[in-house]
């Protein structure tokens, strides 16, 4: 009996011993910076935690990070459910969205915990606190380099033209984040690393980003083609045919170069007297005046014998190879001598030792030039030149001399070591910069974003940015733009979704009885109490009737306000980017509960919501993580009777590809919409970058259009009556073409879009409730146009053809288009030229224009508007119009398409009185016949 008590004894601690060593997981780090390593001031970002479990038992945990000392989302939580095998450590990637950050914020705190959510009651594993690099600045830049030190240095050029205000952060491609929200905090990514390595979510991510309005640098000299086509896909349309090594490298003109004005270096513009000689330099010989005003130098000499200058020496960067010597002056001279005279400048290349470096070069005139003259040379810079001496003045000569630019240009570099270029054919770009005949620099959209791809060594874009060239500026420019607002915002969606929740809330009839009730007791009881002789008991009897309407009223409210079902209205604007494949969404998803307690809400397609939290402080709110594109709001209190609106912004993958094709022919357009997977096609437009046109369906996503389609200014739905559906998207129209542009809100369309009214992407919203839907959507999808065929008669509507604001060398023109915005200026009061060139879309030429018809809708009481050619001759003219006026425009020599598609007019309004006068739109049809290529 002793033995088999202790043999259970036994037993039993060997059944126990389990649950006695079992361990709870723990966090071994909290919140470590990731992904771009910063939290940005209310942008979504990325974060990291470590857990380990030491227990032999697997284990399914949460793990959440929190800005629990943020006034502001102090109560939410991220979090990501993760499964732990037995004796094990994972690193966890939690995406976030940063608070708000008060101004010189460094870090902010963040917590966190590992949570067992398995049992009824939630219970704490571990807990733990760090600190999370802020950054509030703006545009912020990431240099994806691989250890690449040029790329790196590349980035902390860019960083320096950009201002203060800009940060940088280095990574490697592993800590490039997957989720697609966490990309939100940078504004330009420097792609430098050419052994970039990324996974299928890192890609997608990436493209969505881009898509979405993000800006991306490729030096294709380092990554290569097949890493560039990767990321771009149809979009990168480039071939890079060869390789070269250049010790030297010209600077082309018209690529950014910035001239040396050697007079503005030496402070000549800053005198205090007019009469004072500038400080720095020497001035010898007999000049008895030197004047500095209204940006002239001017010397002045009453004899003629000797000499009269100034002089200063300007140290040359050691990487110039050759300079451009310009001088810009005018003289009157009085007595000028024999031999080398005249108003001139000179150049002398001087070595380290103060010795002279190979002949002076003078560049002036040694007669009379009343008017300014610039007198310009080309000249190597000897191998072991350090500076350059100036004088100009006058030589051998009396009288005045003014010089308003005496200029070094730098005209191209030598290298100490060679710097490669890659040779790259490329098609449908914008070229910001040619080297050799070969594109440096250029640029290209992509959906929403910007891609800016460079050929050159970053070595040598640095080199000329350290010797204080402007070759950079150029770039950064258009890679570094500020960010731009959507084209739709909340503010335009809300009352689309507020009506699809409540239209059908209310009905007229019960409300009306109740009315006519109470009229009628008001009635019944002021002639009873007249007839009683007691009308002083009306107005009690009025209140007490007030009370019992207000009371049923308020019935009658909490009744429809329960028949109203539990109701998810989503409201997306879809843009299309058809080379990716891809469809970038902003809107608003809005959730009426009839009853307070409703949720939670998620998601398993995809988009990010960030909900109203109105009434929730202080209550935990948490957005739980199951995949790249799946989470869920825990804990949403939805209020009774509220609608609960949260802002929605996505990338999302298309499963098969949208197009819209354009035929232009001599009715007009026809067009074809193949996109399957979208239902519906309500309520079409055609928006080009100078109008709209109204689209007539002809089913099977047929439709026709031509200018005879066009409606009047801020109309964009046919018909006499309007729906009260119709009236919104009317609205919608309207905010999303008619608002202007500006510094943060870019033009909308840049190139003509089909716009629809459809069923929106299904992005798997849900609540755990059955919930009724009310979806709408807008799609836009950019319009391919085919290529007529050779002797196709055509009628081009005005809303395909561009309009730009030109220079005239016949004029000093007046800007009165932005061609940034494609607006009108609006109203002036002084006269102006305006040379205007009309392009056609190129996919239609060559062309030979048949005839054209130009209407200008324009309002100029005194003054006399002149429609003039491409040779300035007068082709109409309109005395004060009051009302649109049209012009037949008939094909010459000075009227026609040129090889680009591109008519040049002119148009003149005279100064007159003080009355303002104003262009409020321009249209031109064109009828013409397509031509071979």
């Amino acid at each position: 009996m002793k033995h088999l008590s202790l043999c259970l004894i036994v037993i039993c601690m060997i059944a126990a011993m389990p649950a006695l060593s079992r361990a709870d997981p723990k966090l071994e780090s909290s919140g470590s910076n990731a992904g771009f390593g910063f939290a940005a001031g209310e942008r979504w970002g990325m974060t990291q935690v470590t857990a380990s479990n030491p227990d032999a038992q697997a284990h399914t945990v949460l793990a959440a990070v929190s800005f629990t000392k943020a006034t502001d989302i102090g109560n939410v939580q991220f979090a990501r459910t993760v499964w732990l095998p037995p004796h094990s450590v994972r690193r966890l990637d939690l995406p976030f969205r940063a608070p708000e950050m008060p101004g010189k914020t460094q870090s902010v705190p963040i917590q966190s915990l590992l949570l067992d959510t398995q049992g009824a009651t939630e219970r704490t594993l571990s807990r733990e606190d760090g600190l999370m690099r802020a950054e509030q600045r703006t545009p912020v830049i990431v240099s994806l380099s691989g250890g690449d030190e040029s790329g790196s240095d590349l980035a902390h050029a860019v960083k320096a033209l950009c201002g203060q205000d800009t940060a940088m952060a280095g990574l490697r491609s592993q800590q490039l984040p997957p989720f697609a929200a966490a990309w939100q905090g940078i504004d330009l990514l420097i792609l430098s690393d050419p052994e970039l390595q990324l996974d299928a979510a890192q890609k997608l991510a990436l493209r969505q980003w881009l898509t979405s309005g993000g800006r991306l640098w490729i030096l294709l000299d380092r990554v290569g083609d097949e890493i560039a086509r990767d990321l771009l896909g149809d979009d990168y349309r480039c071939a890079t045919v060869g390789r070269t090594r250049k010790m030297e490298t010209d600077l082309e003109p018209g690529t950014g170069v910035v001239l040396r004005d050697v007079i503005g270096s030496g402070g000549l513009g800053t005198v205090k007297a007019k009469e004072t000689w500038p400080a720095g330099w020497t001035v010898s010989g007999g000049a008895e005046h030197v004047e500095v005003k209204s940006g002239f130098t001017t010397v002045k000499r009453d004899q003629a014998a000797g000499d009269a200058t100034l002089r200063q020496s300007f140290k040359l960067d050691p990487l110039w190879s050759k300079v451009r010597l310009t001088v810009r002056a005018s003289a009157t001279l009085t007595a000028p001598a024999s031999g080398d005279h005249g108003a001139k400048a000179r150049f002398q290349f001087i070595s380290d030792a103060g010795q002279p470096v190979g002949s002076p070069i003078a560049l002036g005139a040694a007669a009379t030039v009343k008017a300014v003259t610039e007198f310009a040379q080309t000249v190597p810079v000897p191998a072991h030149a350090a500076m350059v001496q100036v004088d100009f003045g006058l030589w051998n000569a009396a009288g005045e001399a003014a010089f308003h630019q005496v200029m070094m240009t730098p005209m191209g570099l030598r290298f100490p070591d060679p710097v490669e270029m890659a040779q790259v054919v490329a098609d449908g770009v914008d070229v910001d910069r040619m080297v050799g005949g070969w594109p440096a620099a250029f640029h290209m959209p992509v959906g929403l974003g910007t891609v800016m791809i460079t050929t050159l060594s970053p070595r040598l874009w640095t080199a000329e940015q350290d010797a204080g060239l402007g070759t950079l500026d150029d770039v950064v420019r258009v890679i570094a733009r500020r960010r731009m607002k959507a084209a739709l915002t909340m503010e335009n969606w809300s009352p689309m979704v507020h009506q699809a929740i409540g239209y059908r809330v209310f009905q007229r009839g019960p409300v009306l009885s109740l009315l006519a009730a109470y009229v009628a007791a008001l009635l019944a009881g002021g002639v009873w109490l007249w007839r009683k002789n007691q009308l002083e008991w009306l107005s009690a009897w009025g209140a007490g009737l007030a009370v019992v309407l207000a009371l049923g009223l308020m019935a009658l409210g909490v009744k429809h306000r329960g028949l109203t079902p539990l109701t998810i209205a989503d409201a997306q604007f879809i843009e299309v980017v058809p080379s990716q494949q891809m469809a970038t969404i902003t809107g608003l998803v809005g959730v009426y509960s009839p009853a307070g307690g409703v949720g939670p809400l998620s998601a398993t397609a995809g988009g990010v919501l960030w909900p109203d939290r109105t009434g929730q402080e202080g209550r935990l709110l948490r957005m739980v993580w199951s995949d790249v594109d799946r989470w869920t709001w825990d804990f949403l209190q939805l209020p009774a009777g509220a609608v609960r609106m949260s802002e929605l912004k996505h990338a999302a993958p298309l499963p098969q590809p949208a197009t819209v094709t354009l035929t232009v022919g001599e009715k007009g357009v026809e067009g074809q919409v193949d996109w399957p997977t979208m239902p519906g096609f309500e309520d079409p437009v055609l928006a080009g970058v100078n109008g709209s046109l109204v689209v007539k369906p002809r089913g099977d996503g047929r439709f026709v259009c031509s200018s005879d389609d066009r409606l009047p200014p801020g109309q964009f739905i046919g018909g006499q009556s309007l729906s009260a559906t119709q009236t919104m998207r009317q609205q919608v129209y309207r905010d999303l073409l008619l608002a202007p542009a500006g510094f943060d809100r870019a033009h909308f369309p840049v190139q003509p879009v089909l716009l629809w009214w459809a069923r929106p992407m299904d992005l798997g919203f849900a609540l755990p409730q059955q919930a009724e839907r009310r979806e709408t959507g807008l799609v836009a999808v950019p319009v391919r146009i085919e290529t007529p065929k050779p002797g196709t008669k055509l009628r081009i509507p005005s809303p395909l053809i561009r309009i730009d604001a030109v220079r005239n060398s016949a004029f000093s023109s007046v800007t009165v288009f932005n061609n940034l915005n494609q607006q009108w200026i609006g109203q002036m009061t002084q006269g102006a030229v305006a040379p205007l060139q009309f392009t056609v879309p190129g996919e239609l030429v060559p062309l030979k224009l048949d005839s054209a018809l130009l209407l200008i809708h324009i309002h100029a009481p005194s003054r006399l508007v002149e429609v003039l050619d491409g040779k300035n001759n007068v082709l109409a003219a309109f005395n004060r119009p009051l009302r649109p006026v049209s012009v037949e425009l008939k094909p010459s020599d000075t009227v026609k398409l040129d090889e680009h598609g591109a008519l040049q007019l002119t148009l003149r309004i005279s100064d007159g009185d003080n009355v303002p006068w104003e262009i409020t739109g321009m249209d031109l049809d064109v009828t013409a016949t397509a031509e071979a290529k």
